[in-house]
């Protein structure tokens, strides 16, 4: 794997392909299963005759990221399932348990938009059919839902971990979670009048 260099005009470029044709999406979910935005995965063609893999996240109302935000993602390529049902990924950080160490996964996520964050920069290096295995994980704060924090006496935002939805890391002991993605031919944007 490799990160590319795209420019600022791609990037628009690939914000209206996804409004215009449906991708991949993936719930992203705080605390284990509270749906609060969309992971979208697509595959991007790359001049280098090889595939992009390229996530964005759009996070629902009132749940934001932080201030600075908090992400960190990883993209796998491959899996292997030992005889405890730890999933270990290769490429994605993991601790001797098989829990992802999020603190050392290469990737984060960066605003684009309003409420809106994209991988950066995509990772490509792969071919059509290639299975990966991404990981998402963000801090988020729920605006609407304030809680005491009596360390500054005040009510602040209600604080979660969230998670693209799929497959346990290590399941019954970690709620983490990857998701598999097979690396499809890229999305043709359709001709605009």
């Amino acid at each position: 794997m490799k990160r590319v260099v795209v420019s600022s005009a791609h990037l628009v470029a690939f914000l209206v392909l996804v409004s215009l044709i449906g991708c991949v999406p993936i719930n992203f979910l705080a605390g284990q299963n509270e749906n609060i935005g969309t992971i979208v995965l697509v595959t991007l063609e790359n001049q280098l005759d090889d595939y992009i893999v390229f996530v964005l996240l759009d996070l629902n109302d009132p749940w934001v990221l932080g201030d600075p935000p908090v992400t960190h993602a990883a993209i796998g390529t491959e899996l292997d399932t030992d005889t405890n049902g730890v999933n270990w990924v290769k490429g994605i950080p993991q601790n001797k348990a098989g829990n992802p160490k999020v603190g050392q996964f290469p990737y984060e996520l960066l605003p684009v938009g309003d409420n809106i964050y994209a991988l950066w920069p995509p990772v490509s290096g792969f071919k059509t059919g290639d299975w990966v295995y991404v990981a998402v994980h963000a801090e988020v704060y729920n605006l609407d839902d304030q809680v005491w924090d009596p360390d500054l006496g005040e009510n602040v935002p209600r604080k979660e971990s969230a998670w693209a939805a799929g497959s346990q890391f290590n399941e019954g002991k970690s709620w983490a979670m990857f998701t598999p993605y097979q690396v499809e031919l890229p999305v043709v944007p359709p001709d605009l009048p």
